[in-house]
């Protein structure tokens, strides 16, 4: 038992080294959605809304959505920024946005 808890302890710091991966990987390749959306994430053009606040999982499927045209935008930007980036990077992407306050 007393070998069993700090494997226990270990095991839960897992998912979170995984998240602030991501989020370090996201901020390296999110300068693109600053353009648009504040390089915070808080915009300040009306039209373009603040990401800053929403969840990973939120964003993630947003993008996703744009990315195969589920969802669209009146300009159609969304879209075309989003087939410069590679799938695996959305996920990477939303976790850093959602870190944003």
């Amino acid at each position: 038992m007393k070998k069993l808890l700090p494997l226990l302890a270990l095991s839960c710091l897992l998912p979170v080294g995984a998240l602030a991966q991501d989020a370090v990987a996201g901020k390296e390749k999110v300068v693109i959605c600053g353009a648009c959306h504040g390089v915070d994430g808080n915009s300040t053009i009306p039209q373009n809304p603040i990401l800053a606040g929403q969840t990973s999982r939120y964003i993630y499927l947003q993008l996703k959505d744009f990315k195969v045209k589920a969802r669209s935008n009146d300009a159609g930007n969304m879209t075309a920024v989003l087939r410069t980036i590679p799938d695996e990077d959305l996920e990477a992407l939303a976790t850093y946005i959602a870190s944003l306050n």
